[in-house]
């Protein structure tokens, strides 16, 4: 980005020595360098502390408080290119240095060591010397260069410009013309349209001689009988074979988007070609009709179906255990059980009762106290007993 220079542009900065100017905000009646220029923005400044001063492109750093780094040094009193040390104050002020102002020379001409940029339109005169390097006036390069047609063959467009085409394949120039629409008309040469013909019918040729090789050893010229098909279009084939492996087929398509259809069946039923079978190609099956997914004609259950989340397991054993005693699940859950049920022997004059004495974990039960209950009164049982315990949980 260019240096900026604005106006009024005047701060001191306390002892920077060598490094970046700390600025301590703006003069009486001037700006601060905050004020006239964005963060990070380059501008020119001069650094004066009365004694000896320095002149460059610095960069801005807006803040509390801001800062200006001594980028690039154009020059200084000492007749260097060096950053000065300034051991006491210094006054820090925006103005152009004389190296970056363009001077005319006696004769009103002016050089330039780098490039020149025009965002708006530039007026040039007439050239006399076309042989020369002077810059050719747009309506002076219309009339020597550009012959207006009143139109195209077989078109009413007007043409704007006439090219030739002797880079993109060399030895086979390309003519043309661009019309006022913007579109362009062209045609190749001789040359070109007659190796295009060649290329052409060699690819006949070709594909004409691989169609007979695959027709060949696998039609039976009596009966029409075909012992293999193979179909390529693009990358994607198709292929049925009755000799190595009889009635084998492969459908091939080449995707790596899991959903995209290998395989789609279509049908009227509902309205007219609905797709109602995918075959995707991960390998799942999607039925998108009405229709459902059968094995020996009943219908197979599907998740939804399902009495529990697809992401859920449930586990039912029974173990032998005493009172204080622990349980093992025999799979452990990834997370803890979301349901835990545990049942005991009943009799008409009793009952036991077994409940988990401490937080069940994903692979069991730590402590499991179980009792007697009769009547008013309660017995932890110390003897084992079979109890049957259903768990469910995440998988």
């Amino acid at each position: 980005m260019a240096a900026q220079l604005g106006n009024y542009v005047l701060e001191t900065a306390t002892s920077p020595g060598t490094g970046g100017f700390t600025l301590n905000g703006a003069e009486a009646n001037r700006r601060a360098f905050s004020a006239a220029f964005p963060s990070g923005g380059n501008v020119f400044y001069f650094a004066d502390d009365g004694s000896q001063a320095e002149w460059g492109i610095g960069t801005l750093t807006v803040g509390t408080p801001s800062t200006l780094a001594r980028s690039t040094v154009l020059g200084n009193t000492a007749g260097t290119k060096v950053a000065l040390n300034f051991p006491g104050s210094v006054e820090v002020y925006n103005e152009i240095p004389a190296e970056m102002v363009p001077v005319l020379e006696q004769d009103g001409s002016l050089t330039l060591a780098g490039g020149l940029t025009v965002k708006g339109k530039t007026l040039v005169q007439n050239v006399d010397d076309f042989a020369s390097q002077e810059a050719v006036p747009a309506a002076q390069a219309d009339l020597r260069y550009l012959q207006l047609a009143t139109g195209l063959l077989n078109t009413d467009t007007a043409v704007k410009a006439f090219w030739v085409d002797l880079t993109t394949e060399p030895g086979l120039p390309r003519f043309g013309v661009t019309g006022s629409d913007g579109k362009t008309y062209g045609a190749y040469g001789v040359a070109k349209v007659n190796a295009l013909m060649t290329a052409e019918s060699q690819a006949r040729s070709t594909a004409d001689g691989t169609l007979q090789n695959n027709i060949n050893g696998k039609v039976d010229k009596n009966t029409g009988a075909m012992s293999a098909l193979t179909v390529s279009i693009g990358t994607g084939s198709f292929q049925m074979t009755n000799t190595a492996a009889p009635g084998y087929a492969t459908w091939y398509r080449p995707t790596g988007t899991a959903t995209d259809g290998v395989l789609d069946l279509y049908s009227d039923v509902g309205s007219a070609k609905a797709n109602v079978l995918r075959i995707t190609a991960d390998g799942g099956i999607n039925i998108l009709g009405a229709g459902a997914f059968q094995k020996g004609g009943k219908n197979v259950a599907m998740e939804s179906d399902l009495p529990i989340g697809a992401d859920q397991r449930i586990q039912s054993f029974s173990v032998s255990i005493a009172d204080g005693g622990s349980i093992d699940f025999p799979e452990a859950f990834s997370g803890v059980p979301t349901s835990i049920q545990l049942l005991c022997m009943q009799s008409s004059s009793r009952m036991t009762v077994a409940n988990p004495t401490a937080a069940p974990t994903a692979s069991g039960i730590p402590s499991v106290g179980i009792q007697i209950v009769a009547g008013d009164h309660t017995q932890a049982v110390t003897t084992p007993i079979t109890v049957w315990v259903t768990a469910i949980g995440p998988k």
